[in-house]
């Protein structure tokens, strides 16, 4: 048997093994650090500095531009800012208007109507009577509130739309001047035409009496009658117990505001005496 001879390290050995893994671990970490630093380097000379800040700039235009360019660039830049915020009112109106059109409701009407049917004129133009309607209304709150500016607006738009209007055409029958007896009834009627855009019916529309000279037995009642179309108002009067000349003048109103011209009665009442003298008289004067 051969002895195996076993080499045993010495303590100093061992110290320095150890001394050079410290040494060799210090080296690979700054290596690190040294990598680092040099990369920071590299990105930092690629990043190009910027040679003017902002301040500079605007004080290099400033020395170049003259008073009356910088004028002309601030109205520039006022006149753009007016336009964006124009634009975005604008923008704004309409999307408030589309939505209004799609809460709206539709109403379903025909192209055509019966002329010649009441219920049918009155069906076709409920629509735009119950817009004229609420115009009047607005139009009666805001004259109370003073607001005159309102006022004249919604008068310029029952202006342009002319809802009620008429046209004399002729009278009817007794024309003006007619000879009556004291307490004689006859009837007065007038052709009216509708000049407007508007049907005429007695639940809007009246007839005011401006004079009481003639005794009316019955109210007055308006047909209904579509627009372009002619209409035959009709009066039973009552003549006065007195001679004399007698007249009586009426006038079509809606909700108090009078539109169209002014119709008129007109007779002359004579006692039987003076009235058989005057026939008297005229042959006489023919005889002779």
């Amino acid at each position: 048997e051969v002895p195996i001879s076993v080499q045993r390290k010495t303590k100093n050995q061992d110290c320095y093994e150890r001394l050079a893994e410290d040494i060799r671990s210090m080296t690979m970490n700054n290596g690190d650090g040294e990598r680092k630093n040099i990369k920071k380097q590299r990105t930092d000379e690629q990043i190009p500095s910027s040679l003017f800040t902002r301040n500079s700039i605007m004080e290099c235009i400033d020395d170049l531009l003259t008073t009356t360019d910088k004028r002309s660039l601030k109205r520039k830049h006022r006149r753009e800012q007016q336009r964006s915020t124009l634009l975005s009112t604008n923008n704004g109106h309409i999307n408030k208007k589309e939505s209004k059109r799609s809460n709206t409701i539709t109403i379903a009407t025909t192209k055509n109507y019966d002329r010649s049917n009441p219920e049918d004129i009155l069906r076709y133009f409920a629509p735009m009577k119950l817009k004229i309607a609420t115009l009047h209304d607005n139009l009666h709150t805001l004259t109370c509130q003073g607001n005159l500016r309102e006022v004249l607006k919604i008068e310029e738009k029952l202006k342009i739309l002319r809802p009620f209007s008429a046209r004399f055409i002729a009278d009817e029958n007794t024309p003006d001047g007619t000879l009556m007896q004291p307490g004689q009834v006859f009837r007065k009627g007038w052709i009216l035409l509708n000049d407007g855009s508007l049907p005429w019916d007695s639940n809007d529309i009246q007839l005011i009496n401006l004079s009481d000279g003639i005794q009316v037995l019955q109210q007055p009642i308006v047909p209904i009658t579509a627009p372009h179309a002619r209409a035959v108002i009709n009066i039973d009067f009552m003549c006065p117990n007195k001679s004399g000349t007698y007249e009586s003048k009426w006038i079509l109103a809606y909700r108090q505001q009078t539109f169209g011209p002014m119709i008129w009665c007109s007779i002359e009442v004579n006692q039987p005496s003076v009235a058989i003298e005057n026939k008297i008289g005229k042959n006489f004067d023919k005889e002779i």
